[in-house]
Protein backbone atom coordinates (compact mmCIF):
# COMPACT_ATOMS: atom_id res chain seq x y z
CA UNK A 1 0.00 0.00 0.00
CA UNK A 2 3.03 2.53 0.83
CA UNK A 3 4.73 1.79 -2.20
CA UNK A 4 1.53 2.72 -4.31
CA UNK A 5 0.96 5.59 -2.45
CA UNK A 6 4.73 7.34 -3.34
CA UNK A 7 4.41 6.16 -6.91
CA UNK A 8 0.99 7.70 -7.33
CA UNK A 9 2.83 11.14 -5.39
CA UNK A 10 5.76 10.91 -7.82
CA UNK A 11 3.76 9.99 -11.50
CA UNK A 12 1.58 12.91 -12.42
CA UNK A 13 -0.42 13.62 -15.08
CA UNK A 14 0.10 13.34 -18.83
CA UNK A 15 0.19 16.34 -21.02
CA UNK A 16 -0.77 16.28 -24.47
CA UNK A 17 1.85 18.82 -26.67
CA UNK A 18 1.90 19.73 -29.91
CA UNK A 19 0.30 16.06 -30.65
CA UNK A 20 2.58 14.58 -28.63
CA UNK A 21 1.78 12.97 -25.34
CA UNK A 22 4.14 13.57 -22.19
CA UNK A 23 4.07 12.19 -19.01
CA UNK A 24 4.94 14.72 -16.37
CA UNK A 25 6.09 14.11 -12.82
CA UNK A 26 5.14 15.92 -9.83
CA UNK A 27 8.09 15.44 -7.78
CA UNK A 28 11.19 13.32 -7.98
CA UNK A 29 12.10 10.40 -5.74
CA UNK A 30 15.87 11.54 -3.83
CA UNK A 31 17.55 9.76 -6.05
CA UNK A 32 16.36 11.56 -8.95
CA UNK A 33 16.57 15.14 -7.22
CA UNK A 34 20.31 14.20 -6.82
CA UNK A 35 20.75 13.61 -10.04
CA UNK A 36 19.25 16.42 -11.16
CA UNK A 37 20.98 18.47 -9.27
CA UNK A 38 24.25 17.24 -10.50
CA UNK A 39 23.51 17.54 -14.25
CA UNK A 40 22.11 21.04 -13.43
CA UNK A 41 24.93 22.48 -11.95
CA UNK A 42 27.28 20.29 -14.53
CA UNK A 43 25.65 22.11 -17.11
CA UNK A 44 26.12 25.35 -15.64
CA UNK A 45 30.11 24.78 -16.24
CA UNK A 46 32.81 24.22 -18.89
CA UNK A 47 34.80 21.23 -19.52
CA UNK A 48 37.46 22.77 -17.41
CA UNK A 49 35.63 24.06 -14.47
CA UNK A 50 34.33 27.96 -16.01
CA UNK A 51 31.04 29.02 -14.47
CA UNK A 52 28.61 29.78 -17.28
CA UNK A 53 26.01 32.20 -15.54
CA UNK A 54 24.89 32.81 -18.78
CA UNK A 55 23.61 28.87 -19.40
CA UNK A 56 21.65 28.93 -15.60
CA UNK A 57 18.04 29.19 -17.23
CA UNK A 58 18.82 26.94 -19.96
CA UNK A 59 20.49 24.50 -18.65
CA UNK A 60 17.72 24.27 -15.33
CA UNK A 61 14.68 24.05 -18.39
CA UNK A 62 16.49 21.44 -19.97
CA UNK A 63 17.26 19.34 -17.03
CA UNK A 64 13.86 19.92 -15.70
CA UNK A 65 12.20 18.42 -18.90
CA UNK A 66 14.90 15.69 -18.80
CA UNK A 67 14.06 14.57 -15.16
CA UNK A 68 10.42 15.80 -14.68
CA UNK A 69 9.00 14.25 -18.19
CA UNK A 70 9.72 11.30 -20.18
CA UNK A 71 9.99 13.10 -23.28
CA UNK A 72 13.43 12.44 -24.97
CA UNK A 73 15.38 15.90 -25.74
CA UNK A 74 17.55 16.02 -28.54
CA UNK A 75 21.15 15.18 -27.55
CA UNK A 76 22.77 18.27 -29.45
CA UNK A 77 22.85 21.02 -26.85
CA UNK A 78 21.55 23.66 -29.04
CA UNK A 79 18.65 21.93 -30.19
CA UNK A 80 17.96 21.34 -26.75
CA UNK A 81 18.23 24.94 -25.69
CA UNK A 82 15.64 25.31 -29.20
CA UNK A 83 13.39 23.28 -27.68
CA UNK A 84 13.67 24.55 -23.69
CA UNK A 85 14.22 28.00 -24.56
CA UNK A 86 11.75 28.75 -27.63
CA UNK A 87 8.64 26.82 -27.00
CA UNK A 88 6.02 26.46 -24.86
CA UNK A 89 7.26 22.90 -23.52
CA UNK A 90 8.97 23.70 -20.32
CA UNK A 91 5.96 26.05 -19.20
CA UNK A 92 3.29 23.49 -19.88
CA UNK A 93 5.51 20.37 -18.24
CA UNK A 94 6.14 23.20 -15.12
CA UNK A 95 2.16 23.81 -14.34
CA UNK A 96 1.91 19.94 -13.93
CA UNK A 97 4.29 19.78 -11.14
CA UNK A 98 3.66 20.30 -7.64
CA UNK A 99 4.30 24.33 -6.93
CA UNK A 100 5.61 23.73 -3.41
CA UNK A 101 7.92 20.79 -4.92
CA UNK A 102 9.23 22.57 -7.81
CA UNK A 103 10.03 26.08 -5.45
CA UNK A 104 12.25 23.65 -3.22
CA UNK A 105 14.12 22.26 -6.31
CA UNK A 106 14.62 26.12 -7.95
CA UNK A 107 16.06 27.08 -4.23
CA UNK A 108 17.85 24.34 -3.88
CA UNK A 109 19.40 24.18 -7.58
CA UNK A 110 19.95 27.88 -7.58
CA UNK A 111 21.87 27.18 -4.46
CA UNK A 112 23.76 24.49 -5.44
CA UNK A 113 25.18 26.46 -8.88
CA UNK A 114 26.22 29.60 -6.04
CA UNK A 115 28.07 27.55 -4.09
CA UNK A 116 29.73 25.82 -6.60
CA UNK A 117 30.67 28.87 -8.57
CA UNK A 118 32.14 30.30 -4.93
CA UNK A 119 34.23 27.66 -4.74
CA UNK A 120 35.41 27.73 -8.32
CA UNK A 121 35.91 31.56 -7.06
CA UNK A 122 38.11 30.65 -4.07
CA UNK A 123 40.12 28.29 -6.12
CA UNK A 124 40.98 31.13 -8.74
CA UNK A 125 41.83 33.38 -5.93
CA UNK A 126 44.45 31.59 -4.20
CA UNK A 127 46.02 30.80 -7.50
CA UNK A 128 46.06 34.15 -7.86
CA UNK A 129 47.63 34.60 -4.49
CA UNK A 130 50.30 32.04 -5.21
CA UNK A 131 51.00 33.98 -8.49
CA UNK A 132 51.76 37.44 -6.70
CA UNK A 133 53.93 35.30 -4.18
CA UNK A 134 56.25 33.79 -6.91
CA UNK A 135 56.18 37.19 -8.45
CA UNK A 136 57.50 39.12 -5.75
CA UNK A 137 59.71 36.20 -4.62
CA UNK A 138 61.41 36.59 -8.21
CA UNK A 139 61.40 40.38 -8.19
CA UNK A 140 63.36 40.04 -4.87
CA UNK A 141 65.92 37.61 -6.44
CA UNK A 142 66.60 39.66 -9.17
CA UNK A 143 66.80 42.59 -6.62
CA UNK A 144 69.23 40.31 -4.60
CA UNK A 145 71.00 39.48 -8.49
CA UNK A 146 71.68 43.07 -9.20
CA UNK A 147 72.30 44.56 -6.27
CA UNK A 148 75.74 45.29 -6.92
CA UNK A 149 75.00 46.49 -10.57
CA UNK A 150 75.16 49.96 -11.32
CA UNK A 151 72.31 51.78 -12.82
CA UNK A 152 74.20 53.33 -15.31
CA UNK A 153 75.77 49.80 -16.46
CA UNK A 154 71.69 48.47 -15.95
CA UNK A 155 71.15 51.46 -18.76
CA UNK A 156 73.79 50.32 -21.06
CA UNK A 157 73.07 46.91 -21.11
CA UNK A 158 69.58 47.27 -21.48
CA UNK A 159 70.45 49.58 -24.47
CA UNK A 160 72.68 47.05 -26.08
CA UNK A 161 69.89 44.61 -25.91
CA UNK A 162 67.29 46.96 -27.30
CA UNK A 163 69.86 47.77 -30.22
CA UNK A 164 70.52 43.93 -30.98
CA UNK A 165 74.41 45.05 -30.04
CA UNK A 166 74.65 43.19 -27.40
CA UNK A 167 77.63 40.28 -27.42
CA UNK A 168 77.36 37.20 -25.46
CA UNK A 169 80.85 36.40 -25.64
CA UNK A 170 82.17 39.30 -24.30
CA UNK A 171 79.23 39.65 -21.32
CA UNK A 172 80.20 35.89 -20.50
CA UNK A 173 83.94 36.38 -20.36
CA UNK A 174 83.23 39.73 -17.92
CA UNK A 175 80.75 37.65 -15.76
CA UNK A 176 83.71 34.94 -15.59
CA UNK A 177 86.46 37.94 -14.94
CA UNK A 178 84.08 39.10 -11.93
CA UNK A 179 83.44 36.04 -10.66
CA UNK A 180 86.88 35.03 -10.53
CA UNK A 181 87.90 38.71 -8.66
CA UNK A 182 85.40 37.27 -5.79
CA UNK A 183 87.14 34.40 -5.15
Amino acid sequence: MAKKFVEDAVIGNVLEWNGVQISVKESLRLDEMLGFMKQYAARCFSEDGEYLPEMRIAAFRITTLEYFTDAVLPEDIHQAFDLAMMTDLYESVTAKINPDYFTFICDAASEKVEYLADLNADALRRKVDEAVTAVTELVGKIGDLFADVEKEDMKTLASAMATGKLDEGKMIKAYMKEQAKKK
